[in-house]
């Protein structure tokens, strides 16, 4: 095997559960969500830049947020909520949940998240 043939990057994707009677938290890391990467990016740089347009945003249920230095987006509709956070050059770590009041239950679990760990793992180059 040459040092040039080192195999096609993949991307990675584990998803966990976490449920409690009948509410549940679904957690999602990727190794390569470009898109959603890119649309926490846009809305904090909105947020920072444009006072107006972060105004309309919040309007609207979305709001940048920051957990020890990783950028993110927070998201709700009535009982719906979802957040995402941008770890390493294009990875997420996202929480989403669908019953009453269960965004406070996903700034519980923020807390206790240790994203630069995620950041480390999502910016491996996985190689098949």
């Amino acid at each position: 095997m040459s040092g040039t043939d080192v195999g096609v990057s993949v991307r990675l994707q584990a998803t966990r559960r976490y449920k409690s009677g009948d509410r549940f938290i679904i957690v999602v890391a990727d190794t390569s969500d470009i898109e959603a990467a890119a649309n926490v990016d846009v809305i904090a740089a909105a947020n920072i830049a444009n006072e107006a347009l972060g105004a309309e945003l919040e309007a609207a249920g979305m709001r940048s947020i920051s957990h020890r230095g990783f950028t993110g987006v927070s998201a709700q509709e009535k009982d719906k909520a979802e957040r995402v956070f941008k770890v390493g050059s294009a990875g997420i770590v996202s929480m989403a949940c669908d019953y009453a009041d269960c965004e406070r239950d996903l700034a519980i679990m923020t807390k206790r998240l240790d994203l630069s760990t995620f950041a480390e793992f999502t910016d491996f180059d996985h190689r098949k």
